[in-house]
């Protein structure tokens, strides 16, 4: 490095490292939103992470229920007709109507990085 005493080296390591660091976060958010799924297209024993709950009434209470930002959720099976679904979360089983389950974005653990 030209002529950078001690104190300019370590601002410009720590710059770069940042940048870095929020340059990985950046693309990683990216592909993972492409990859997004609805949790009602999910298939049944598959393991996904949530992303995102749609704003909605129930908004609040799937949060309340545990269904936070990458937490990991498992749709476990649904009812003879399809509707509605259980999916384990944080080791309890949670019923879903689909159009409860249409609210939330999830994606692939394979899509995390």
């Amino acid at each position: 490095m030209p002529n950078l005493d001690q104190r300019e080296r370590v601002q410009l390591l720590i710059s770069n490292t940042l940048f870095r660091l929020l340059q990985n976060q950046v693309t990683n958010r990216i592909f993972v939103l492409r990859m997004a799924q609805l949790l009602s297209e999910i298939a049944d024993g598959q393991e996904v992470r949530v992303i995102s709950i749609a704003s909605s009434v129930l908004r609040v209470k799937l949060l309340e229920m545990g269904l936070l930002e990458d937490q990991p959720i498992r749709v476990l099976f649904r009812a003879p007709l399809g509707d509605p679904l259980a999916v384990d979360v944080n080791g309890y089983v949670l019923s879903l109507r689909l159009s409860e389950a249409k609210l939330v974005s999830v994606s692939s653990k394979l899509d995390q990085v």
